[in-house]
């Protein structure tokens, strides 16, 4: 069985594009907001995802990603802009930082739905907490 690849355009404060592809969408901006790795040939600090697509296969991934990369910067936006108007980093409630004295911690929020309400659970090294700060 394959395992879906996906095609991403990230984009940096300054609104310099990069398109990638990837398995673990993720584990990549999660890298990337750590700012532990840089994409090769990306402009600095592009962080900020603001479109992505899943690919059944590799070779589809690979297709799509070469379409875009042959796109223009106008296209590519316009393109994200269907999926995400306002251009917001769409991975921005996926991770969440908080700064403790000098420890820099990277929490990440899950949204689960729990007879028709949401719930927000934080994980934390380990420990899981609701919104409210009550283990769970």
């Amino acid at each position: 069985m394959n395992q879906p690849v996906y095609v991403f355009i990230v984009k940096n404060f300054a609104g310099s594009l990069h398109v990638g592809l990837t398995r673990n969408l993720v584990v990549t901006l999660r890298q990337l907001k750590e700012r532990a790795v840089r994409l090769p040939g990306a402009p600095q600090d592009v962080d900020h995802l603001i479109f992505f697509r899943e690919c059944e296969t590799l070779e589809e991934g690979i297709r799509f990603e070469t379409t875009l990369r042959q796109m223009s910067r106008h296209t590519l936006v316009r393109l994200a802009q269907r999926m995400n108007p306002w251009l917001h980093d769409l991975s921005d409630r996926w991770f969440k930082t908080e700064l403790e004295g000098q420890d820099l911690r990277l929490r990440v929020v899950l949204l689960a739905m729990d007879d028709d309400e949401l719930i927000a659970q934080e994980h934390v090294r380990g420990q899981s907490q609701t919104a409210f700060g009550t283990p769970t």
